[in-house]
């Protein structure tokens, strides 16, 4: 709101953020500019003591990530915003894809 009344000149956030509010109505004279100031890990909640579920989880996770998958899954979510899949986060990803 700060942005948007001229009481702020710029407002710092993860990529994503900044990139969907972009797309709110008269956000056109926004642009996200600069490089990522840090790299923050994203996790995933769910209930406790529910091992099998975590286990699913976790197994389809590895397999998006070992067939290359979630490159096809990430532009389909996030190309519709402008997020541009970034070389470190595409360095991540495929990180991820290596047996742990």
């Amino acid at each position: 709101m700060a942005v948007d009344s001229d009481r702020a000149d710029a407002f710092c956030s993860d990529d994503a953020i900044l990139y969907t509010l972009r797309q709110k109505p008269a956000r056109d004279r926004l642009e996200v500019v600069g490089r990522p100031l840090s790299f923050e890990p994203y996790g995933l909640m769910m209930r406790r003591d529910d091992s099998a579920f975590r286990l699913a989880v976790n197994k389809t996770l590895a397999e998006l990530f070992r067939s290359g998958e979630i490159t096809s899954l990430y532009h389909k979510w996030f190309d519709q915003f402008g997020i541009p899949l970034s070389e470190k986060l595409e360095t991540v990803l495929q990180a991820q894809a290596v047996p742990q």
